[in-house]
């Protein structure tokens, strides 16, 4: 009876290895791959990423909500793009628009959950130095958008901490190159995190 038994805990433990040699390595967690819809200043994050990373960046210069609501998640959802997360990075060029913001991310939201089975997460308009914007809209907006979104929308707040690490710009606006490589260490780490909440 004890080698029955014994035959028994065996088979058990080895269809347990293989049901996770058919996942993905991560106990059947599912790959994560990233899309991030940004501006220029988000454009510029796309010669720091690796392959390791699984993120893509489609930007436009300027982008707003106009580009988003209209044009980048619509075409998004549509397209044969795998995707498990999409990352918002707009705002900086209409920043007066926080609660439309909250209303077109809540809405796109429940559409990539439901119909693509993806995340949403909003990172935040990131730092500026005084000039063409002013540091104090900036965390206007993201307080308004941070309290607005729906609970199953993330928001990433590399604001606060790429203020809290230094950053520079070369015309109050647009990073350096070492402040732009910072900002996407910032948000693959936070992303990384989202994976194992």
């Amino acid at each position: 009876m004890k080698k029955v038994l014994a035959g028994i805990l065996v088979l058990f433990i080895a269809g347990v290895c293989f049901l996770n040699i058919l996942g993905d390595g991560q106990s059947g967690q599912k790959e994560q791959r990233y899309i991030v819809l940004g501006d220029g200043r988000a454009g510029e994050l796309t010669a720091f990423a690796r392959d390791e990373d699984n993120i893509e960046f489609i930007t436009k210069s300027g982008a707003d909500i106009e580009w988003l609501d209209g044009e980048a998640l619509p075409e998004l959802i549509e397209s044969d793009r795998e995707f498990s997360c999409v990352v918002v990075m707009t705002g900086i060029s209409d920043m007066q628009n926080a609660e439309e913001y909250v209303a077109v991310l809540n809405k796109w939201g429940m559409r990539l959950k439901d119909e693509r089975g993806a995340d949403l997460c909003m990172d935040s308009v990131n730092p500026v130095n005084e000039g063409v914007f002013a540091p104090a809209d900036v965390e206007e907006f993201n307080r308004i958008v941070k309290e607005g979104l729906d609970a199953q929308i993330h928001f990433i707040d590399t604001d606060a901490k790429l203020r809290e690490s230094g950053f520079s710009t070369t015309d109050t606006l647009h990073y350096t190159e070492e402040s732009s490589e910072l900002l996407y260490e910032l948000l693959i780490k936070e992303l990384r995190d989202l994976r194992t909440e």
